[in-house]
């Protein structure tokens, strides 16, 4: 058919372009792999020990773990603003979502033990559902408004029994890495539960692990720690969200207006979709 050959230089530069981003994916598949690797060894190292142990005994264990597998993967981390938090306190961390590993990054730079709170579909995973499971996360089913507020329930359970709570109040990921609506489910438990919300920025954590994608890039990721916000001294919900967002805004991240971002209100939030 006319068009369809291809000239004699035509060709080769099609396979000289294809092997070009074939070898590009392999210096990627070598740093998921080595992270993969690590992040496997702890896995059975709870396979094998944490029954009895528990997720708490095993925290001081779990952090440096959780780190070397990023670091292995590429990715570098820096933690900014930690000092202004007590391991003896607990908090509700409430952080920007751009990645499935945003939570990760939470529980392997905070002061004390996370607990995370998961939509349903997270816990049906054959090995990532058991794995949170064990780490004590909290379901949230979507689909059923009664689960929202079971959610709440526990998360005030855990902040009481001396464990943290991390999760991302967007309740979904940013594509762009602008941070948009909060939702209201931290803000409630942090008031019920009366704990002070700390603000925690993610800055480039999107350039490392693109939204959706599975492919990590090297890089640098700042994990800033804002100043707790004492919910009973805000004058309203809205007034802690701003000052959310203000912390996150000064922290280096793109945060939408109030007005543009006033269409999500409701429900509980999720730190990994």
């Amino acid at each position: 058919m006319p068009g369809s050959v291809a000239t004699p230089w035509e060709a080769p530069r099609g396979v000289v372009r294809f092997l070009g981003r074939a070898l590009g994916l392999v210096p990627a598949a070598l740093r998921f792999g080595a992270g993969l690797a690590v992040f496997l060894g702890y896995g059975l190292t709870v396979a094998l020990v944490g029954w009895w142990c528990g997720p708490r005994r095993l925290f001081r264990y779990s952090q440096p773990m959780l780190r070397a597998a990023l670091w292995a993967a590429g990715m570098r981390i820096v933690v900014e603003g930690r000092e202004r938090l007590s391991a003896r306190e607990t908090y509700v961390y409430l952080f920007n979502h751009t990645s499935f590993l945003d939570h990760f990054v939470v529980t392997c730079t905070a002061p004390g033990f996370v607990v995370g709170v998961e939509k349903i579909e997270n816990f049906r995973k054959p090995v990532y559902g058991r794995m949170v499971r064990w780490w004590g996360n909290i379901v949230v089913d979507r689909a059923d408004a009664r689960s929202g507020i079971a959610a709440i329930r526990q998360a005030r359970r855990v902040l009481k029994g001396g464990a943290s709570v991390g999760l991302a109040p967007e309740g979904t990921r940013s594509a762009d890495g602008v941070v948009r609506a909060f939702k209201t489910g931290g803000f409630e438990i942090a008031s019920i539960a009366q704990r002070p919300i700390v603000p925690v920025s993610l800055v480039g954590m999107l350039g490392c692990n693109p939204d959706g994608r599975f492919r990590l890039r090297p890089g640098t990721v700042r994990i800033v720690y804002g100043a707790p916000i004492d919910t009973a001294a805000c004058a309203s919900r809205d007034d802690a969200m701003a000052q959310v967002r203000a912390a996150m805004a000064a922290a280096g991240l793109t945060v939408a207006p109030v007005e543009a971002t006033r269409e999500s209100t409701g429900g509980l939030d999720e730190p990994l979709a």
